[in-house]
This record gives C-alpha cells, structure tokens and sequence, in this order.
C-alpha cells in the first residue's frame, strides 16, 4: 500500500520553500551582511573557489585562476585588480580593474565594472560572511526586474588556493542561511601558479600568478 504524506505537511514544505524563494528574489533580499565589517581587514588579495556564473555562460568558459585583490583608494572606494586564465587558451591570461564602493551600511558595498574606461554595470556586492583571514563570501544581484532579483551574483573566496573542511562547513553554513546551496555554484580551478602570458590594454605582459 502506498504511504501517503499528510496535506499539511505537503503544505509546510511549500510555505519553506517559497520563504527560500523570497529572499533570494525580494528587493533587499532580507540578507544580513557580516556583523561589524572592517574593510582594512577585507582587503588585499582572495582566490575565487566557487561562484554562480551568470545565465549567458558555459561551464567550460569559466576562468581558471581567478583571482581579486582589494587595494583602498585615496578617495574611500575600493580597486579590484582581477587576474584570471583563459580555459580555451590556456597560456592566455587578462589583467583588469574594477571599483568596489562603499555604502552607508558596512559591509555592503557596490561592484562598479568598466568597459574602455566607461562604467558598463553596476551591481551589489555584499560580504555575507568571512574571517578575514581564511574564507569570504559575497552576494549580490546582477539583473534586477523592479523588486525581483532574476540573476543572483555570489562568490565564494579564499585566502590561499584551497579551502580546509572546516572552512568549507563554516562557508556551507553561511550560504545556507540564505537559502542557497554549494550545489548551486561552480568550482574555480587554481593551479600553483606559472608563467603564464596576460592581456592588458591590448598589450601582452608575462608575469607570474600569484
């Protein structure tokens, strides 16, 4: 005889799931940013292990070695100096900049990305949860529709190439709370780091990842 499940806890499970699914979509998102966020101590250079690539790209176009460091600027906001390899042209590389800048609420900051020194788009870049000196993640929204976030922005970073088990459960932790999962991300690949061949301003340099 087939076991049936009760309506109401039918009815419980969709009540938790549509929660999940207001504060990944609603405006503000009910997010809680990491308690008395220091900048200073956020800055300086983080390893991207995981990230929810946008809708548009492939599996297989994902950067290798991608890379952020955070330098603060004399005018307050942040420069990111990004660095990552190429999949398909594995001894190619780009070097780029980008601005993150402060808001009102520590923590919550604006991801600002330029094309040909023009600012192409704009988007929230909020630290969820980090220890400075080991693990850091990032949330915001990429496409917005008036109150409705269509494509979230989050990024899981590390102080060093790899994460520990422990600061991979603290991580699952945070983005769980958000109601998001590990399996909704993709893995970055780093390597140890070699000569490789970067692009910058439509000039090749070689230099070391570091």
């Amino acid at each position: 005889m087939e076991k049936k499940v009760p309506a109401f806890k039918l009815l419980l499970a969709f009540i938790i799931m549509c929660s999940c699914a207001t504060i990944i979509s609603a405006d503000g998102c009910n997010i809680e940013v990491q308690a008395d966020f220091e900048i200073a101590k956020f800055l300086g250079r983080w390893y991207e292990m995981m990230w929810i690539p946008p809708s548009y790209l492939f599996q297989n176009e994902s950067y290798l070695d991608f890379q952020h460091n955070y330098s603060l600027q004399k005018d307050g906001n942040i420069s990111i100096h990004i660095r990552g390899r190429n999949p398909t042209k594995s001894a190619t590389c780009f070097d780029d900049f980008a601005v993150l800048r402060p808001t009102s609420e520590p923590g919550k900051l604006t991801y600002v990305r330029y094309v040909a020194g023009r600012v192409n788009e704009s988007s929230d870049y909020w630290i969820i949860g980090t220890d400075y000196n080991n693990y850091a993640i990032t949330y915001g929204c990429r496409v917005r529709n008036q109150s409705i976030c269509e494509e979230v922005d989050s990024w899981i970073w590390s102080r060093s190439r790899s994460l520990t088990q422990q600061h991979i459960e603290a991580v699952k932790t945070v983005i769980g709370s958000i109601c998001l999962n590990v399996t909704d991300y993709s893995n970055t690949q780093q390597t140890n780091g070699k000569q490789l061949q970067y692009v910058q301003r439509y000039l090749y340099l070689s230099y070391p990842i570091l």
